[in-house]
């Protein structure tokens, strides 16, 4: 395999925006790269790199207003929603999150007593965004954490999940927009963001190796489809 310099359609330096387009595997196929770094082995690779000062984070920021209802959706007939506060969930594994505060609220798709999909709030505080190594204060409401496991991913868990949070938000609090920040390769994720009304908004980009740390931030179309950056 012929690997080619930077700024060709097929480069292979990592944080270059032409490689989280597509990740060759060979001469005559392709496949998209998030298919690579959205698993295991590549949150591995992702930790390691972090563990030795190497930190290479490029995430889209969406922003949506709350002036309009986010369109209907409907959850299988087996799950139900639940609303609450950290306390009254018992998370684990990929739904661990550390980050919680008694301020947060959880929106949860269950099944009898197991959590199959979550969508963590946050308002009113600003947040450690661990990937970019700084606190941020968002306008309004900030949504992360999003996940849903992977036997009932592609059944519109992901996209009830905010639109019941959109419904929370509004209801609930005086805030008029909600944020949101995706890996640039997160495209399912991204997609399902654009599904209920969120904008692309900005690219942040961080890169830190060991104590030479490099910041940058570039608007970016709303209207353009989602695709890894």
């Amino acid at each position: 395999m012929t690997r080619l310099p930077c700024g060709s359609d097929n480069c292979y330096i990592p944080w270059c925006g032409k490689f989280m387009q597509r990740l060759t595997v060979d001469q005559t196929m392709t496949i998209p790269v998030w298919k690579v770094t959205r698993t295991l082995p590549g949150r591995r690779l992702f930790e390691a790199l972090a563990s030795h000062g190497v930190i290479l984070s490029r995430l889209e920021q969406f922003r949506r207003k709350l002036d309009d209802p986010p369109p209907e959706s409907t959850l299988p007939d087996e799950l139900t929603l639940q609303i609450g506060t950290p306390e009254d969930f018992t998370l684990s594994g990929r739904m661990a999150r550390p980050e919680l505060t008694n301020q947060d609220r959880i929106v949860a798709a269950v099944m009898a007593d197991r959590i199959i999909g979550i969508q963590p709030i946050t308002l009113d505080r600003p947040f450690y965004v661990k990937p970019l190594e700084r606190t941020l204060e968002f306008d309004g409401a900030y949504f992360w954490g999003l996940y849903v496991v992977p036997e009932w991913r592609r059944r519109g868990v992901a996209t009830t999940l905010l639109a019941r949070a959109l419904v929370h938000v509004a209801e609930e609090s005086e805030v008029s927009e909600v944020a949101a920040l995706v890996g640039a390769d997160n495209v399912p994720s991204k997609r399902v963001l654009q599904r209920v009304g969120f904008e692309r908004e900005r690219l942040r980009s961080y890169y830190r190796l060991r104590r030479i740390q490099w910041r940058y931030q570039q608007e970016i179309d709303s209207a353009t489809p989602a695709r890894a950056r």
